[in-house]
């Protein structure tokens, strides 16, 4: 029970990080670790509200719980499109949840879906990209870390410029955040120019992703 909260407090502190972030994928976990634990904490508001009077039996809420909806609307949303995102739909579908009855089956049975297995053009499956990760810096059968997994991949990858995280050189796109690294701007001359690519084409610096 303890590690299940704390996956989820997990999972809501990073949806919380990420606070308007709409750009990239949100496995089910991740979704739904963020409305679990979201639930948990306006509760325990709607709590305090009637301890401290501020309920309003007519509203159905509170003064303290109204404040609270207004600071996770964005977060919740961004979350909510990037769910959206993994199972290879736009964001703006969203706003079907809004049709009474069969808008919300909709959108519940579209959360419940798994994402898709293979790189969409919302970013890669941040569900394959964990499994990998782990793998490759799992341990051995004694329980001793492989060191020498870790370090070769950590040769094969560098970190995203957006949110700070490590991905591989082979990614497109930042499993975490989204960002589109095929193509980049070279910090000293400011030209577009290939991921891939070592050097600017046009003043000959060297690239770092």
């Amino acid at each position: 029970m303890a590690w299940f909260l704390a996956l989820i407090i997990q999972y809501y502190i990073h949806v919380l990080k990420r606070f308007a972030d709409f750009n990239g994928r949100a496995r089910r976990w991740e979704f739904w670790g963020f409305a679990l634990s979201n639930f948990i904490v306006a509760s325990m508001i709607l709590i305090l509200d009637h301890f401290a009077g501020t309920y309003d039996p007519d509203a159905a809420t509170g003064f303290f719980s109204m404040i609270y909806a207004v600071i996770i609307f964005v977060p919740g949303l961004s979350v909510s499109v990037r769910r959206l995102h993994d199972v290879g739909y736009s964001g703006w579908m969203f706003l079907i949840g809004l049709i009474p009855i069969i808008g919300w089956i909709w959108i519940l049975i579209t959360y419940l879906k798994e994402g898709q297995s293979h790189s969409n053009k919302y970013g890669p499956n941040p569900k394959k990209y964990k499994q990998n990760n782990t793998q490759q810096t799992g341990q051995n059968s004694d329980n001793v870390p492989i060191r020498s997994s870790i370090n070769q991949k950590q040769k094969q990858e560098f970190q995203c410029k957006r949110c700070k995280v490590r991905v591989s050189v082979d990614d497109s796109f930042c499993w975490n955040c989204g960002n589109d690294f095929r193509r980049a701007t070279c910090i000293y001359c400011k030209s577009e120019v290939s991921r891939k690519s070592n050097f600017c084409s046009k003043c000959g610096k060297k690239i770092t992703p």
